[in-house]
């Protein structure tokens, strides 16, 4: 179960990218919170923050489609997944 901090810090993370990008249907922010659960919870900002950059660059050359958000998320996933396993084994984590 998660602490009270980490219950705040999650909802924080998800008001942020709401209001950062503003282009995120639920069913986009859906995806994005539960491919960012089981990032880190110290990097999951720069997760989402790459995440809503990429699909944004993705959008004004007109390649976002069906499955589109799920994909990227899930290609960045990974990196970010390694960084965690870094931190967690006492690694310095380096910067994606």
């Amino acid at each position: 179960m998660k602490s009270r901090e980490e219950q705040l810090t999650w909802a924080k993370q998800r008001a942020l990218i709401c209001v950062d990008t503003g282009r995120f249907n639920d069913e986009e922010m859906t995806v994005l919170l539960t491919l960012a659960g089981p990032i880190d919870h110290q990097l999951r900002p720069q997760f989402l923050q790459e995440v809503a950059a990429e699909l944004e660059v993705k959008r004004q050359a007109g390649e976002i489609g069906e499955g589109s958000v799920h994909r990227l998320a899930r290609s960045i996933q990974r990196k970010y997944f390694t960084l965690s396993r870094r931190s967690s084994e006492g690694q310095p984590a380096r910067r994606a």
